[in-house]
């Protein structure tokens, strides 16, 4: 279930890139370790603070960030069935999105 929810993370990534014109894409997830979905987000906005990065949005189950003035897209997804927490990054190019992938990660591990 884990990997088809990851799969869903990256197709809805895929789908956002794609509208941006951009193909550069990096995923990471980490175990909520029980936290409910509302302090996942809640959690999520933090970190995304935290690390610096212009708040875009949220939705039901994630919260939105751009990097770079706008060149990238930062996503956290709080997926609803599972445990866990998805970190996507998209932009133009591959080494940045995935060091931003590596910052969120930093900062979701010292965030409380």
């Amino acid at each position: 279930m884990l990997q088809y929810m990851l799969s869903l993370a990256a197709v809805l990534a895929l789908g956002t890139s794609a509208a941006y014109g951009v193909d550069q894409l990096s995923i990471n997830s980490v175990s909520r370790n029980g936290m409910s979905k509302a302090d996942c987000l809640s959690r999520a906005d933090r970190v995304l603070s935290s690390a610096g990065l212009a708040k875009f949005g949220t939705t039901e189950d994630g919260v939105w960030a751009t990097a770079n003035n706008g060149e990238y897209q930062v996503m956290i997804y709080c997926l609803p069935k599972s445990d866990a927490a998805v970190f996507v990054t998209n932009g133009p190019d591959s080494r940045q999105a995935e060091a931003l992938v590596k910052r969120i990660s930093n900062a979701w591990d010292q965030t409380k």
